[in-house]
């Protein structure tokens, strides 16, 4: 038997995710978002960045 988890438990994880995917993606609250929810929705998603934004390592 599989065990449904809770609606807050979801939501408690799903803002974990967006806080370490912006640790990756600074400045781009947007595109963290669109990719939780891609993520959220076993959906795919294309990243492109915009002329003159890089990653800095």
């Amino acid at each position: 038997m599989q065990v449904e988890p809770s609606v807050e438990r979801v939501a408690e994880l799903a803002a974990r995710l967006e806080r370490e995917l912006a640790r990756a993606i600074i400045g781009q609250q947007r595109v963290v978002r669109e990719i939780l929810i891609a993520f959220l929705a076993r959906g795919h998603c294309l990243l492109r960045a915009s002329r003159g934004w890089r990653r800095r390592c």
